[in-house]
């Protein structure tokens, strides 16, 4: 039954789309905010079903998860140890060239007068 019901089909079909609309959002915002309630109420339990979740999606069983151990002669070892030893000495590499260049630059602006000392 409709609320106008001597109104024509073209002004019924859209106050029935409307009303559906405006009861899906109700019931949408009535779940965000029992949501909210539940993860304000329990955090640690909601972190905990969260990452059992995450665990559950990569196919991981809490119950059987035993991670694949290797030994330190490995080839998985040996290439991130060979790529943790690369990036490591990259890493020094910038941060020597980065302090180099910014000593650079201190040494300019107080050649220059511009430097006003430690504030």
């Amino acid at each position: 039954r409709s609320i106008v019901p001597e109104a024509p089909w073209y002004l019924r079909r859209p106050v029935r789309v409307f009303r559906v609309a405006v009861l899906g959002f109700t019931l949408y915002q009535t779940g965000k905010a029992a949501g909210h309630t539940e993860a304000l109420q329990d955090p640690d339990g909601m972190v905990k079903t969260l990452v059992k979740a995450i665990l559950e999606s990569q196919h991981v069983s809490s119950r059987g998860a035993k991670p694949e151990a290797h030994g330190a002669d490995s080839p998985l070892q040996v290439h991130v140890k060979a790529v943790g030893e690369r990036v490591l000495a990259a890493t020094r590499a910038w941060v020597a060239h980065e302090t180099a260049r910014l000593e650079a630059e201190l040494e300019a602006a107080k050649a220059r007068g511009e430097y006003l000392g430690d504030l």
